[in-house]
């Protein structure tokens, strides 16, 4: 494998760690760290030199003299640096890959999970409306006191717990949404009501940190689970052989774990072939064509720029959630127009994923789109 033949994707977080505060209820009201975004960009074949001449080019004409470029101490001050770095990506047409994550819809989607569970594996587009839809409401509705013990089942999993989350949910649904409702019903009927069984099969696996360390509700392993799979969408429809993932020096525990879901994935009867084909699509990301590289942020130009893209979807998502924005300053709305025209598309994967309410999106992109205002 040499620099000519492979795609080099550099990632970077938002500089939070992508956990849920759960320890205490009161956490649901004060966590400041509502959501989540890991974002980067792709190097093309003999790009080699590029991360460093964007960077160089960013220091000279912002006059920036640290040595490393954080997207913390760039914003709000130092916002056109964003822009001008995805004006040169774009240029040279690197892809650009983004997943943003409110993680109170995380959690509200894997409860959606398990009122459908009944339904999982029914290929009917309709019913992918109903969970979105599902998630939707339950994001609006759901009090903290459901979400705080969604946390502490996944955390302690056990029967008696799951009950007492399934019986508080149900009391909830009943007069509220009477098509979950329902299909609660059926998982219990499905289930015979055996609580430790229910529990075992419909929770989602927790992932473990090679220090032993578990993991519920964590989005930063599937967000690192999107960007590849959409990178090696990106790279076997441009005919590059192979893909190396760079990341920072932390995140090495975290690919480990991706990479072991992915190989038991190959595993699994009879399941695997419809999430290959339904969940993953065309993508076929092979393990055996990438290379995963963790660095140092301060050594490398292109963790840097991941940096600064990550950092800004995250600060000016944040802004605009919290301040019920209705106006947008010039530099905002030029760089999201650039991410918004680069949105995933089915022919190139690339651009920005929301994992947020649809309502919430929509909103956004009529904030973005159609209201300016001087800087």
């Amino acid at each position: 494998m040499t620099i000519s033949d492979q795609l080099i994707l550099y990632v970077d977080e938002s500089g939070n760690t992508g956990d849920i505060n759960e320890n205490t209820l009161s956490d649901w009201h004060e966590n400041e760290q509502n959501f989540f975004v890991l974002g980067g960009f792709a190097q093309l074949p003999n790009q080699n030199e590029l991360p460093k001449r964007i960077t160089q080019i960013l220091r000279d004409d912002n006059k920036i003299s640290a040595k490393e470029l954080k997207s913390k101490n760039l914003y709000p001050n130092k916002k056109r640096v964003a822009l001008q770095a995805l004006e040169m990506l774009i240029e040279e047409d690197c892809p650009i890959f983004i997943e943003l994550t409110d993680k109170v819809y995380f959690l509200c989607s894997q409860i959606t999970n398990i009122i459908f569970w009944t339904n999982f594996y029914i290929e009917d587009s309709m019913q992918v409306i109903e969970m979105q839809n599902c998630a939707d409401y339950l994001y609006d509705c759901l009090p903290p006191e459901l979400l705080w013990a969604f946390c502490q089942l996944c955390n302690d999993r056990n029967g008696y717990l799951f009950r007492s989350f399934f019986n508080e949910l149900t009391e909830f649904l009943l007069p509220r949404n009477f098509e979950c409702f329902l299909q609660l019903q059926k998982l219990s009927a499905f289930f015979s009501s055996n609580w430790e069984e229910m529990c075992k099969h419909s929770l989602s696996d927790p992932d473990f940190l090679p220090s032993g360390k578990q993991l519920n509700s964590w989005p930063h392993i599937p967000s690192l689970f999107s960007i590849c799979t959409r990178a090696a969408k990106y790279a076997l429809d441009s005919n590059i052989p192979y893909i190396e993932c760079i990341h920072d020096s932390l995140s090495l525990p975290i690919w480990n774990v991706l990479t072991d879901n992915m190989s038991d994935f190959d595993k699994i009867s009879p399941y695997h072939d419809f999430f290959k084909t339904e969940w993953m699509g065309k993508t076929d990301w092979d393990l055996s064509r990438t290379v995963f590289k963790q660095v140092n942020s301060k050594e490398s130009d292109g963790i840097q720029i991941a940096d600064i893209i990550s950092g800004y979807v995250f600060r000016t998502w944040k802004n605009f959630m919290g301040n019920n924005a209705t106006q947008i300053n010039n530099i905002d709305q030029s760089i999201w127009e650039l991410l918004i025209n680069k949105l995933p598309q089915e022919t190139t994967a690339s651009g920005a994923n929301f994992v947020v309410p649809g309502y919430h999106l929509e909103a956004f992109m009529t904030y973005v789109l159609n209201s300016t205002c001087d800087y």
